[in-house]
């Protein structure tokens, strides 16, 4: 049998165990699941991002590159020119729901700047029509859905002087890498686009798009052997070209 005081600490031993169950049920109940602390993290970031300005032209000029804003649900308005990749005079929040990085309510954004683009392609996609445009000396596109390449306009041809504007974004195919280039960086006019584009290291053999742009005349072209291609010397020539992504179209 039982004493008093047995029954007492007994009795106490169980309400201690309630208690301490309704404490660990309590905490449990108020820990964060994952997905709400997923949450309230992209909150925090999203409240502490500035406002993203009208056009991305706008942002500061500080030799970042890149920069995060955050695009309120009446902020999505103003003019778009470009799929994918944008002129800088595009709205961000607009752009950014036509490329489909944000809805209609909003949201957090990254873009880029990039090189300009001989043309740009305009369509209608995620609610937001955007506009054909000429070039631009800029561009700007959102790496969570872009790759900061231009549209092409079909294959490249075999040399510049089948350029028929002053810049050109065009697609190689399959490269010859013993096709005639003469120059480096700045090339004579005859030389073939395609395996001029794998000398400069704009592509490789496997091809891709590349953009194509007139240079001045120059006095000489100084060939040299680069990424398997070789090119030659060459005299004066009036026309010339270059790939803007990595040269200035300056004469050597």
């Amino acid at each position: 049998m039982l004493s008093r005081w047995s029954g007492w600490s007994l009795g106490l031993a169980g309400m201690a165990a309630i208690v301490g169950g309704a404490s660990a049920g309590c905490k449990g109940g108020n820990e964060a699941s994952p997905t709400r602390s997923a949450a309230s993290a992209s909150a925090r970031v999203a409240m502490d991002a500035a406002a993203c300005p009208a056009r991305h032209e706008e942002l500061p000029n500080d030799g970042q590159g890149e920069h995060q804003c955050f695009c309120a649900k009446d902020a999505i308005t103003g003019n778009v020119w470009g799929s994918e990749i944008y002129t800088p005079d595009s709205s961000i929040c607009a752009a950014a729901q036509h490329a489909g990085v944000i809805t209609a309510e909003g949201g957090l954004v990254t873009a880029r700047s990039v090189q300009g683009c001989p043309s740009y392609q305009g369509k209608e996609q995620h609610g937001i029509t955007s506009a054909n445009r000429d070039s631009s000396e800029a561009s700007f596109y959102f790496p969570a859905n872009g790759n900061g390449r231009c549209a092409t306009t079909g294959p490249c041809p075999k040399n510049s002087k089948g350029l028929s504007s002053e810049s050109l974004s065009c697609s190689c195919g399959s490269i010859d890498a013993k096709a005639s280039v003469w120059g480096t960086d700045l090339y004579a006019a005859d030389s073939n686009v395609c395996t001029a584009a794998v000398h400069a290291g704009v592509i490789t053999t496997v091809g891709g798009p590349v953009i194509v742009k007139r240079g001045e005349r120059c006095a000489k072209y100084r060939g040299s052997e680069r990424n398997g291609v070789t090119s030659r010397d060459w005299k004066p020539l009036e026309q010339s070209f270059y790939f803007p992504e990595k040269a200035d179209g300056k004469c050597p």
